[in-house]
């Protein structure tokens, strides 16, 4: 009966959730036909613009049509070791192989109900545990977990939920160890949550540390148990080290591939505002949160806002912890500075960087504040299950201070927080104390006054759960997945049977390349290669700071060095070098017309094309500098030199002066189509418009992040004298501008240089998974195989079957050098250290068993001993 009891109370803790999610849901369907929508409206922020892209990629992996080491989708080209360990690590990720693959989004919400009902039922097991009780009121705590603001405001970060819902496993795994003195739980549960997600796990670990140092000292007296804290700190350690070795497999390649992932250093300027940022949540956001329905609207995704709810029942139960009798001074203190320590790291910007492995998060600026929701939830149950008698002062000052706080901020503009919700959650606050007061006291009637309670945090959680849950169709207007994949996918694939690059504006995601499992330069990533967006920063590519993507209409160069062949765009372009090649018609949704219209996406062909790999200058060694160029058409002039071997520029300056207060004087003497303008701006976190300019007073453009100090514009100029200015668009971003240079294109020349190297392009026979084949004929002296594939250690190059080195070409390309004649080139790519870190995963799963067989060992020997 005592199980069959436990089951049933697991298996509630798990639906409750779940179902209001489901309630809320039909609900919303009901008023608002549509608002489902096969779980695509759910696509909000980062959902929508990568993880359903890479759940695409994970599906092709688990179905054989992918490699686990690398993808050719991945941007240009990259290792998906750190990629998987921090988005595709959820072993949920296999439901993924159940679904057509245009189903994703449906599948991906599925997921989410999972996860947060597992949150639920790992929670309520995790306390009955601690509080040694099978009582149904443990539904209160665990659905406050399972629907805390952070799951509720961070659905879309879906692999993140990993970690949320093994956090009570693993501070049980921290208890059994303390307990019980084995690790096997512990190492197991912080492995598969490191495995889920190492980056959010970073943060868990801090948290065990934390959670054992205060278990401990609540436990032992440190003067008297010296001994036995030393043997439970070395469990602790061995335990923590065994739980990374076994996540090794994964953990391992992802950390060496990370070791290659330099973030730029951003602008000094947004990185102050964003700290700055931080600094101002203490009244108007942290305090907020305190309120029901305190996350919805644009705090969801605002980059300045920590996700603190975690129930107002548990808030008032908080409280009335410092006034519990039954609960001891000394832990009561440890639970303060714990308490504080969270508070002041959403404050502080440097102990949030702590938190976020020291390096500033590009938005959601408080990811660990799961953590806080446990342990708060947590203290909240252990003063409900040792409840002493609630007092009427207390009381009185708690529920003053609240509605003081209410009325402080209902004199604010929040626009995430209506005066309704400020209303009801002080309703919640007094009614929850009178109960409170009641159940202290008296205990007749005692199951009713519980069932009562019990209803009333539901109805609480649902609430908030109504007002911050957002769906995509009530941000923006989004493009169909499913119709994305069903219609612009094949017509993209179907462009051209050969392996070039295609690449387009933002259409659906900046990860379309993975949905269709083409190659782009356009990725999003925070994995992506740090080597590789230092080269396509100095090339003038389109970067911020996880962002590269390509322009149609800015420089044709590294396109056609890259092989981009195609190019489709949502809008009709001018033709530049690319010219115009067909129309396809899909499907956009409409917001305005609550209606899909047909939509024409155009598709633009560029005869300038190299394919991925082709032989270079025998003087490529002598002709190509590294080192530091004044702006990147200097750089570019120096690559077109080296690779083509002519010693001829292709962009040529335009003179000009300097006049002080950024204006500049050129004497425009060339009939180019187009001027370009060179100066330098630091990388953003995200696109940031910077200053106008003004040619002749009237206004030609502003430049932006986007433009990464690359400006073009039309030569309406010609032999003319005009003056240029910087106009301030933005206080924010205002910078004195005395670098700026001006070129020209010499369009001819550029034909000239492809034209010598399309001479000796390979034929590409194979590019697919990990694995890329050709054939080569090397003629002419020309001995060098340029390959546009990012350089990395993890290839296996083979030349006529035989093992072959090879180098680093212009930045982090791959260059091979050949002998005359024709060639087979054949290369395989294994993701470094990744089978290193399978043995060190096979070795910890020994020393888990030879550790775990001494203690059962030592264990039966002192039981013998004792009876005898």
């Amino acid at each position: 009966m005592k199980r069959s009891k436990k089951i049933i109370l697991l298996l509630s803790a798990f639906m409750i959730p779940v179902l209001m999610v489901c309630i809320h849901l039909i609900y919303m369907e009901m008023t608002d036909p549509g608002y489902f929508s096969s779980g695509e409206n759910f696509l909000l922020a980062d959902m929508s613009s990568q993880y359903n892209s890479l759940y695409s990629y994970i599906q092709d992996v688990y179905l054989n049509k992918a490699s686990i080491f690398y993808s050719f989708s991945k941007s240009i080209g990259g290792n998906m070791a750190s990629t998987i360990g921090y988005y595709l690590g959820s072993p949920f990720n296999f439901l993924y192989v159940f679904f057509p693959k245009d189903s994703i989004p449906l599948c991906t919400f599925i997921i989410y109900l999972i996860k947060i009902g597992l949150c639920g039922t790992f929670m309520c097991y995790y306390l009955s545990k601690k509080e040694n009780t099978k009582s149904y009121l443990l539904l209160i705590f665990s659905t406050s977990y399972a629907l805390c603001g952070y799951t509720v405001n961070y659905y879309f970060n879906n692999m993140w939920l990993d970690v949320v819902l093994m956090t009570p496993l693993v501070m049980y795994g921290i208890d059994y160890l303390i307990k019980q003195k084995r690790i096997y739980l512990y190492s197991i549960f912080l492995a598969i949550s490191i495995v889920s997600n190492y980056y959010i796990s970073y943060m868990l670990c801090i948290f065990c540390v934390i959670y054992f140092a205060y278990e401990m000292i609540k436990k032992y007296n440190i003067r008297k148990d010296f001994r036995l804290i030393r043997k439970d700190l070395l469990n602790f350690t061995v335990g923590s080290l065994i739980a990374g070795g076994l996540a090794c497999f994964i953990l391992l390649p992802a950390i060496t591939n990370l070791s290659q992932i330099m973030r730029f250093e951003t602008d000094p300027l947004k990185l102050k505002y964003d700290m700055r940022g931080l600094k101002n949540t203490i009244f108007n956001d942290m305090l907020s949160k305190l309120y029901v329905g305190s996350h919805s609207k644009e705090s969801s995704l605002s980059r300045n806002r920590p996700n603190l709810y975690f129930g107002i029942f548990s808030l008032v139960l908080c409280y009335f912890y410092y006034f519990n009798k039954n609960i001891k001074v000394k832990e009561k203190i440890l639970t303060f500075i714990i308490t504080a320590f969270f508070l002041l790291s959403c404050y502080q910007p440097y102990l949030n960087i702590f938190w976020h492995a020291f390096s500033f998060p590009n938005g959601y600026i408080c990811r660990f504040t799961f953590l806080f929701s446990f342990f708060m939830i947590f203290i909240a149950c252990r003063t409900f299950f040792n409840l002493s008698k609630i007092k009427i002062i207390p009381s009185t000052i708690f529920i003053g201070i609240y509605i003081w706080i209410a009325k402080y901020i209902s004199t604010l503009y929040l626009v995430f927080l209506e005066k309704k919700d400020i209303i009801i959650s002080c309703v919640f606050v007094i009614v929850y104390i009178i109960l409170l007061f009641i159940l202290s006291r008296i205990k007749k009637f005692k199951t009713i006054f519980s069932v009562l309670l019990i209803a009333l945090v539901f109805i609480e959680i649902f609430i908030n759960f109504s007002d911050c849950f957002i769906s995509n169709k009530k941000m923006r207007i989004i493009t169909s997945y499913k119709t994305y994949y069903n219609n612009v996918c094949p017509e993209i694939k179907a462009l051209d049977e050969d392996f070039y690059r295609i690449d387009g504006d933002y259409f659906y995601s900046y990860l379309d390349s993975m949905i269709c499992g083409f190659s782009s330069i356009t990725s999003s990533l925070s994995t992506n290669d740090g080597n590789l967006y230092n080269t396509y920063y100095n090339y003038g590519l389109s970067i911020t700071y996880t962002t590269v993507t390509e322009d149609i209409n800015k420089l044709p160069i590294m396109d056609s060095l890259l092989g981009v062949k195609y190019v489709y765009a949502k809008d009709e372009q001018e033709e530049s070098i690319y010219k115009y090649k067909e129309t396809f018609v899909t499907q956009k949704y409409n917001y305005v017309y609550k209606m899909w219209k047909d939509k024409n996406i155009y598709v633009y062909e560029n005869p300038y094309v190299l394919n991925i790999g082709y032989l270079v200058s025998e003087d490529y060694d002598k002709i190509y500098k590294r080192g530091n160029f004044k702006n990147r058409f200097e750089y570019l002039n120096s690559l077109m030199r080296s690779l083509s071997g002519n010693n001829k520029d292709i962009f040529h300056e335009v003179k000009g002066e300097y006049l002080g207060d950024n204006q500049y004087r050129y004497n425009i003497d060339t009939d180019s189509e187009y001027l370009y303008l060179a100066y330098d701006y630091g990388i953003s976190i995200n696109w940031t418009s910077y200053d106008s300019i003004y040619i002749n007073d009237e206004y030609v453009t502003t430049g932006n992040s986007d433009d990464i100090g690359i400006l073009k514009i039309l030569n309406k100029y010609e032999n003319q004298d005009i003056l240029l200015k910087f106009m301030d668009s933005s206080s924010y971003n205002t910078k004195n501008i005395d670098s700026l240079s001006m070129y020209y294109f010499d369009f001819e020349q550029f034909k000239e240089d492809i034209e010598y190297l399309k001479e000796n392009q390979m034929d590409v026979k194979n590019m697919e998974k990990n694995i890329f084949e050709g054939e080569i004929n090397v003629v002419n002296g020309k001995n060098i195989l340029f390959l546009s594939i990012p350089y990395d250690k993890g290839w296996n190059v083979y030349v006529d079957s035989k093992k072959h080195d090879y180098f680093k070409i212009a930045d982090d390309f791959i260059g091979i050098r050949l002998n005359e004649g024709k060639h087979n080139i054949k290369m395989k790519y294994y993701s470094p250290n990744f089978f290193l870190g399978i043995l060190i995963s096979i070795l910890s799963i020994i020393c888990l068993i030879i550790y775990e067989k001494k203690y059962v060992i030592t264990r039966y020997k002192r039981d013998i001993k004792e009876k005898n």
